[in-house]
């Protein structure tokens, strides 16, 4: 099978973190050869060709866009912010669309299935080459996208005349498939399928070498979704009301990073909280090693990757029971979960955790146990190629 992988995210180089995600999927896939069409960036080649262990081909085709002054829009975090910044950035993303779509329909002439990561842009820019070359398509969401759907579903709608030819919808976890499912037609097939974690990287035996000089590790972007403010008052009622000072490195930057080092002020635990910035994401692995618990408490995740590698590291979880991460917490034995609005219990989970060796000892080994076995890379590439497989094959 021919699959051709719409995407504006993917790595650019040997070692570069962006959509690694997927390539982590597409480079165990078995059955199938792969085409991935993503956006050019300074640096990358145009055409890059892999050989897969499985003796597949893995070809990735990058396509350019716009010309100065027309600024970059790929690679530059969230897009839907990034093409907000200025009109010329929304002159830059219509050229983006245009010569995805181009570059796309070009493309789905080889292939025997398309598979578009995000429905904006992939999914839109993807579908017309779907029409034109009579192409089974499969769109994956992921968690910015779900959110942007629900915002404007009033218009995004599946039973548009440009998604005829859409197969199936993969979502990263149950709680994005529960939000879409009333606005999906009963046709497309709705698979949940967690995107992989870089498995060479995330490794538990890393842990043995670095030493544990932080409790607690949140690994992410510092926004308001991300509900920062309740794990600060959580360390502020272990210090108070436990009586343990506990130690914890943020991980990340972004818009709420002023007010979350003020309110580690105003409840006196300045000392106790390190605000670490942003990091390269191949020091990510090093920095969850210096810690022993991961802790995210925000409200309606998507999936919560940092869980799961933290998990695969062996790091018990204490995270929000309100989203994607109800997926890969086994609450009461990788970790907990708990309301991401109180932080009483957050508090008191952490403090169970740290306070019982035994219980540690046992969270741990458990944590990496789930990961290697319920959310390897094999296993989801597996699952997610007979959804692809599956697709093509409905075509007449």
């Amino acid at each position: 099978m021919r699959c051709l992988i719409v995407t504006h995210n993917f790595p650019r180089w040997g070692g570069d973190i962006s959509g690694n995600f997927i390539f982590e999927l597409v480079s165990r896939f078995t059955r199938t050869d792969v085409n991935v069409l993503a956006p050019w960036s300074r640096g990358a080649d145009v055409t890059t060709q892999y050989r897969l262990p499985s003796s597949k081909r893995l070809k990735v085709n990058r396509f350019k866009y716009g010309a100065p002054p027309l600024p970059e829009i790929a690679y530059r975090g969230n897009m839907q912010k990034v093409i907000l910044r200025s009109p010329l950035h929304l002159i830059s993303f219509a050229s983006f669309s245009i010569s995805m779509t181009s570059a796309a329909a070009r493309l789905s002439r080889w292939a025997d299935v398309i598979n578009a990561h995000w429905l904006i842009p992939g999914g839109f820019s993807a579908s017309l080459g779907s029409i034109y070359h009579k192409k089974p398509m499969v769109i994956t969401m992921h968690g910015t996208d779900s959110v942007l759907f629900m915002k404007f579903r009033r218009y995004l709608r599946f039973d548009l005349p440009i998604f005829r030819n859409l197969k199936a919808i993969t979502v990263v976890s149950s709680f994005i498939a529960d939000t879409v499912r009333p606005f999906v037609p009963p046709h497309i097939r709705i698979e949940v399928i967690p995107m992989p974690v870089n498995e060479k990287a995330f490794r538990p035996e890393l842990r043995k070498s670095i030493k544990q000089e932080f409790d607690i590790i949140y690994v992410g972007r510092l926004t308001a979704q991300k509900n920062l403010s309740n794990l600060l008052k959580a360390i502020a009622i272990l210090r108070d009301r436990f009586k343990l000072e506990a130690k914890a490195l943020i991980v990340g930057n972004g818009p709420e990073l002023h007010n979350l080092k003020e309110l580690a002020r105003n409840y006196g635990i300045g000392e106790l909280v390190h605000f670490a910035g942003s990091v390269s994401p191949s020091q990510v692995p090093n920095q969850m090693a210096r810690a022993r618990v991961i802790a995210m408490l925000s409200v309606r995740e998507g999936f919560g990757m940092s869980i799961l590698e933290g998990m695969r590291m062996g790091l018990p979880q204490v995270a929000s029971n309100d989203g994607g991460m109800r997926d890969i917490v086994l609450d009461g034995a990788t970790g907990y979960l708990v309301p991401p609005d109180d932080a009483d219990s957050a508090a008191a989970a952490i403090y169970k955790i740290l306070s019982d060796p035994i219980l540690y000892q046992k969270m741990s080994r458990l944590s990496t146990r789930r990961a290697e076995e319920a959310f390897s890379s094999e296993k989801l590439a597996r699952k997610f190629e007979d959804v692809l497989l599956w697709a093509a094959k409905t075509v007449k």
